[in-house]
């Protein structure tokens, strides 16, 4: 009798379910040695690194007996030396006024996010310094990284920019997202709506409201 060769049978591979995975985008993997990579620190943890490097200081504001703090305000020292600044010119006037602004925030006063301070895209929020004379009024760009905890970065005056299409606008809050991820690499920001997010007492305005 003849030998027969073994029957080689083609395996049954649509019987075998296989889960789908996408296609890998190297570009979109967290890299741990860049600002990108995300942290276990938590924001609190971090806040206090940055005010022990003395990257970070707190924004003084005078309180009367019955008064006390109630939302932090953050920012690099230059920052603080500029809002303070002793020109001769008009330093009273000037640092009078953008503290009276600023203790606002501080003390706990009922703030919203259209005339105050206004937020734009990437959770940046500008303060909107307008208890000043026209040329002298300023924008204090910035973001919250815990209700009622905001860190402002750098200041520009009002007549810098155009109107709200004004290109300068979407560079400078690229500006405040890079300066933000340099001090807090690997955490977000607060969402900036809804404003009960950022801010205890405050209330929302809605968007198309608020030009």
């Amino acid at each position: 009798a003849t030998s027969r060769a073994p029957q080689i049978t083609k395996p049954l591979m649509n019987h075998i379910r296989i889960p789908y995975a996408p296609p890998v985008n190297p570009k979109r993997l967290p890299c741990w040695g860049s600002k990108q990579a995300l942290t276990y620190k938590s924001f609190r943890t971090i806040l206090g690194e940055n005010i022990a490097d003395g990257k970070l200081v707190q924004f003084p504001v005078a309180l009367d007996p019955d008064e006390c703090i109630v939302r932090e305000l953050w920012m690099p020292p230059a920052l603080l030396q500029t809002l303070t600044r002793k020109d001769p010119r008009k330093a009273l006037e000037y640092s009078a006024n953008v503290k009276a602004f600023l203790g606002r925030y501080i003390k706990g006063d009922e703030i919203d996010n259209c005339q105050y301070m206004k937020c734009w895209q990437s959770d940046i929020f500008e303060l909107r310094v307008q208890n000043q004379a026209r040329p002298d009024r300023i924008r204090i760009f910035g973001a919250f990284g815990d209700c009622d905890t905001f860190v402002a970065f750098f200041q520009r005056p009002r007549s810098y920019f155009g109107g709200k299409s004004d290109p300068k606008w979407k560079r400078q809050i690229q500006r405040a997202v890079d300066d933000w991820e340099e001090l807090f690499p690997g955490k977000y920001r607060m969402q900036a709506r809804p404003f009960s997010n950022c801010i205890n007492r405050g209330y929302d305005v809605p968007r198309e409201e608020c030009l």
